[in-house]
């Protein structure tokens, strides 16, 4: 079992697909995770991101410390620049 907290493009697909899978709005899922719907909605939103984007996310075991509030700023962003911050926010600082 890995701890810390969970990759965010992961965390969304997988949200996703249960909302879909048993019919859900975001507040049934809020209701059934015990979080609110602006959590809910905040991690969704991780899927707005270019697909590149995404893809690059969920390869990269490092993107479990890129916070779903680090990944809403570049969701307005060009998809080049959304990939080219993403690689920023995924470099270890050493």
């Amino acid at each position: 079992r890995v701890y810390g907290r969970p990759n965010p493009a992961r965390l969304a697909r997988e949200w996703k697909a249960a909302m879909n899978e048993r019919g859900e709005s975001r507040a049934d899922l809020a209701r059934r995770l015990g979080v609110s719907r602006a959590r809910v909605t905040q991690v969704l939103q991780v899927l707005d991101l270019d697909s590149a984007a995404l893809e690059l996310l969920e390869r990269n075991a490092g993107a479990s410390e890129v916070s779903e509030r680090a990944l809403r700023g570049l969701k307005h962003l060009p998809p080049q620049c959304q990939r080219e911050q993403l690689a920023r926010l995924l470099t270890p600082i050493e």
